[in-house]
């Protein structure tokens, strides 16, 4: 429930499918970025003529990548509808008319709507260069995108299947209370993601305290790559005018400080800056666009982090319950990782002078969401490996321990233990004081 002033706002479902394609259609930058341009459904088909009718297809310039569009609602059936869809989607992608087809409607955009035609050139493609950068993409194979309004197990299962990357996004819908012609939608910042086929990998080759969506300006202070008080720049020329520059401010919490006001977000921030110039861009992605004034974008600030190696005990991976790491070769490197994770331990005091510090982290951990209550927890929709941090049904994948009618998602690091228990404290503003420390 959201409350804004004397408003009341509940969750609602959608009313049918549709109503979730056009919110997307109406805001499919906030998923496939800035960059993007979306393309409505259209049929395509196999290799012996089957046609299918995708939702859509996006386009990142950016990234160069694309997307088939997949618009689905939780309570449909997986392997008896979007499974059978889906995979005649991915078979009709494969066929040369089909991307002829996504060719010609990408042209025919760009020739036709001016918002799609300052992607190109702010991405550096000129008039005589865009079939040759639209058929480079096409090329490559595609992404499944499916935004949702709830995800699921089986949907989780079913992607984990496919060779191509499956993308997960939950959009929610929220009315007014007695009022429900008031209507507005909730969509996840920065483009996160509830579930993707590529979090594995990619996790293997980062830094296991972070997931990208996971980071924010705060873990940047933290790893001290960026401090309270560093000015961060972002330059913008608007299609028809002269180049910009923005300074805004880093604060202590986190957050960004331009032209008066605060902002969580660096794309918030950024679009901020840009809509100043009188722009229609709805979206923009801070996290490239805001630069140090050594030159760094924030981007490439998180990257260091997510390809920090581990070389101090908080730093390293627990063996805690059921967790598992991979751990250097060599007995001695093993023995000693072994002896430095056993040491390594958490306290959290409670305004009220309660102290929390057991034998094990997750001990701390389940004891800390228990004194807060498990029930506050859930209503911040935490979520960890695709897993809500608190939830009322068990998980069959991952471990979790219960409290009452909750089941608390312990299968994490102790480094993301940690930083979920930040992002609570500073959520729910609690000022515990959170502390690890190594035992001797």
């Amino acid at each position: 429930m959201l409350i804004f002033k004397d408003k009341k706002f509940i969750k609602s479902p959608f009313d049918k499918e549709v109503e979730l394609e056009k919110v997307i259609i109406d805001n499919y930058e906030y998923l496939f970025g800035p960059d993007s341009f979306y393309l409505p459904k259209t049929k395509i088909q196999t290799a012996n003529g089957a046609g299918t009718f995708p939702d859509g297809f996006a386009i990142d310039l950016k990234q160069k990548q694309w997307y088939i569009v997949e618009v689905e609602l939780g309570h449909h059936p997986v392997w008896g509808h979007i499974a059978e869809q889906v995979s005649k989607q991915i078979a009709a992608s494969k066929q040369e008319k089909t991307k002829n087809k996504i060719e010609e409607l990408s042209v025919d955009l760009y020739c036709k709507n001016e918002y799609t035609k300052e992607k190109f050139t702010t991405n550096g493609i000129s008039e005589v260069h865009v079939r040759k950068a639209i058929r480079d993409i096409l090329e490559k194979s595609s992404l499944i995108a499916i935004p949702i309004d709830k995800n699921t197990d089986d949907l989780e299962s079913w992607a984990k299947q496919q060779k191509h990357t499956v993308y997960i996004w939950e959009i929610k819908k929220y009315v007014e209370w007695n009022n429900p012609a008031n209507i507005f939608y909730e969509f996840p910042d920065e483009g996160e993601r509830v579930f993707d086929t590529e979090k594995g990998s990619q996790q293997q080759k980062t830094n296991k305290n972070f997931a990208r969506y996971g980071v924010g300006i705060l873990d940047l202070i933290n790893a001290d790559l960026i401090k309270p008080s560093d000015k961060i720049v972002m330059t913008y020329t608007p299609r028809q005018g002269k180049q910009i520059k923005e300074k805004a401010v880093v604060l202590d919490d986190g957050s960004i400080e331009l032209l008066g006001q605060k902002y969580i977000s660096p794309s918030d921030a950024a679009l901020a800056g840009v809509q100043k110039t009188g722009s229609k861009r709805q979206t923009v992605n801070g996290w490239v666009v805001w630069k140090t004034t050594g030159g760094k974008t924030l981007s490439a600030l998180r990257e260091e982090l997510l390809n920090t190696v581990s070389k101090t005990p908080k730093e390293i991976e627990q063996y805690d319950g059921n967790e598992k790491q991979d751990l250097p070769s060599g007995n001695n490197k093993r023995k000693e990782q072994k002896k430095l994770k056993a040491k390594e331990k958490v306290s959290v005091i409670f305004p009220d002078k309660t102290k929390i510090c057991e034998r094990k982290v997750s001990e701390t951990f389940v004891k800390t969401i228990l004194k807060i209550g498990p029930e506050k927890i859930k209503g911040l929709n935490i979520i960890r490996s695709g897993v809500p941090l608190v939830s009322e049904k068990k998980d069959k994948k991952y471990s979790q321990h219960q409290l009452g009618s909750y089941w608390i998602m312990v299968n994490t690091s102790t480094p993301d233990k940690i930083k979920t228990l930040i992002e609570i404290n500073q959520k729910l503003k609690l000022k515990l004081n959170i502390e690890t420390f190594i035992n001797n």
